[in-house]
């Protein structure tokens, strides 16, 4: 998130928390402690908000997770603001202890929720950095097969395989695990053939790799869309 649109966003919330404290306080003739109750967790709604874009403020892009984390955020708010802070702050009187109660349950439902979503994103993340290590050791393998090859049509095809897994999509998505556990079986059985000096089969296991390999491409262009 760059730090200007952070900026806006952060003036924007303090903006309408002010508003709405105005308003509250010209509106309502007294303050009693119910009040005080529904004014504190409204702010403590406000305030969520702006967590969200504080922790998110290094961000460069709005992934899944954060979209989500940002509607969770503002439907607490929108909860909060009209039952806590419009609806129940125009009866006179409501007993304090209920609407605690209610209060402490609606916050914690709300850091429970951000809890099972911040968990689930830092595992995804996880495995999407297991998997680009991986990949590199997975690329610098198929270089070193390359180099033991000499001048031919399979240091050729091998040499199409080296180019596509530097310059293609890591197999992130959960639909091409698959694929990707059958390129790597694949060029198990090319290592062999190399090693047996059977350049046929060689050959034929470098072609097979080549069209996994743009398979696998193509259907992560797909999920990346």
């Amino acid at each position: 998130m760059k730090r200007n649109s952070f900026f806006w966003l952060c003036a924007t919330i303090t903006i309408l928390a002010l508003t709405y404290s105005i308003v509250v306080f010209v509106a309502k003739d007294s303050f009693n402690a119910t009040a005080w109750v529904l004014y504190s967790f409204t702010m403590l709604s406000f305030v969520s908000l702006f967590m969200h874009f504080f922790v998110r403020r290094n961000s460069s892009s709005m992934e899944i997770y954060d979209v989500t984390l940002l509607y969770v955020s503002l439907a607490y708010v929108a909860i909060q603001l009209i039952l806590g802070g419009i609806i129940c702050m125009s009866i006179p009187i409501l007993p304090v202890v209920p609407v605690l109660v209610a209060e402490i349950i609606l916050a914690v439902l709300y850091i429970v929720v951000v809890f099972i979503i911040n968990a689930h994103s830092q595992g995804k993340t996880s495995k999407e950095e297991e998997t680009l290590k991986n990949e590199k050791l997975f690329g610098a393998k198929l270089i070193v097969l390359e180099t033991s090859i000499q001048d031919g049509p399979l240091k050729k095809a091998i040499h199409s395989i080296v180019e596509q897994q530097k310059y293609g999509y890591a197999a992130l998505s959960p639909e091409v695990e698959s694929l990707q556990n059958k390129i790597e079986a694949t060029v198990e059985l090319l290592e062999e053939s190399i090693n047996e000096n059977d350049e046929e089969s060689a050959l034929k296991y470098a072609k097979k790799i080549n069209l996994l390999l743009k398979g696998r491409e193509l259907k992560n262009r797909i999920y990346a869309k």
